[in-house]
């Protein structure tokens, strides 16, 4: 996966994903969706088809509760899910509309004891529009490829929470609440929520990459997802802070301590040396 987001390689494993979640479904002897699926695929059914294939041969109990769950994820999408703004009506669901996302956060080594998902509120979603229209207007390339490729964004309460991306339910990001207030250092909510978009919604592309191997086994390489993560980040501040003086020392102090994780993490030298050179 390249540093340089680009929507038609993000269709592409959306595309690839959906030939392998239709055909493991089809070895399992479930009922499944219809071939028309659309893309970004909903996480709940990549989940379902990821556990049939994982469990496979069924007890005729388990295939009933998998076959329910993948017919109700592969319902068609009712207008008002796509609670977004215009630049990306994806779907910003609550707790009661994400059993497999709770289940995400109980499986989860990476989150503490605290994390729990929480509701937006109208604020919440007001953050989360201006972080948005600041992606279109200083990265279209990068939205354009969370729009093929994250179909769900939810939020996540609870102490030293920053996000989340669940390589069992690529599609989906996590997102810590306290991300969408501006910090102590004066950072904008909107650019704390676009870094983490940014970050977390690489996470779930690299885990809908990972799914081009064998299904049940696709678990994807957790470090490489973080550095591109990181990278993509630090390439996002090199914009942010081309475009303008607004809230620059926090932007800066924040583009250092970036490229100061970013080389330390595996393999985060060599990206940090592709990106000088993208950016001589």
């Amino acid at each position: 996966m390249d540093l340089d987001p680009d929507h038609s390689s993000a269709r592409g494993d959306q595309e690839a994903l959906r030939r392998l979640l239709l055909s493991t479904v089809e070895k399992a002897g479930l009922p499944g969706p219809p071939p028309e699926l659309s893309l970004p695929l909903r996480p709940a059914a990549v989940e379902a088809a990821r556990l049939a294939g994982r469990e496979h041969p069924l007890a005729p109990e388990r295939a009933a509760e998998l076959a329910r769950r993948l017919g109700e994820a592969a319902a068609a999408l009712p207008p008002e899910a796509a609670t977004g703004p215009v630049e990306w009506p994806v779907e910003l669901v609550d707790p009661d509309e994400l059993p497999h996302l709770r289940r995400a956060v109980a499986r989860s080594t990476e989150l503490p004891p605290t994390a729990a998902l929480g509701r937006w509120r109208p604020a919440d979603r007001a953050v989360f529009a201006s972080a948005v229209r600041l992606l279109d207007a200083v990265w279209p390339r990068m939205l354009g490829e969370l729009r093929a490729t994250v179909a769900q964004v939810a939020l996540l309460d609870g102490a030293a929470v920053d996000g989340h991306a669940d390589t069992t339910v690529p599609g989906a990001v996590l997102i810590g609440r306290h991300l969408l207030s501006s910090t102590p250092a004066g950072l904008p909510a909107s650019v704390g929520l676009a870094e983490a978009l940014v970050y977390e919604g690489t996470r779930s592309r690299c885990a809908a990459a990972a799914a081009r191997g064998p299904f049940p086994a696709a678990e994807g390489d957790g470090a490489c997802h973080r550095a591109v993560g990181l990278a993509r980040c630090v390439l996002l501040y090199e914009r942010l802070l081309g475009a303008g003086p607004a809230a620059e020392p926090a932007m800066e102090e924040r583009y250092g301590r970036l490229r100061a994780e970013l080389g330390s993490a595996a393999g985060g030298g060599r990206l940090l040396a592709r990106i000088d050179r993208l950016t001589a």
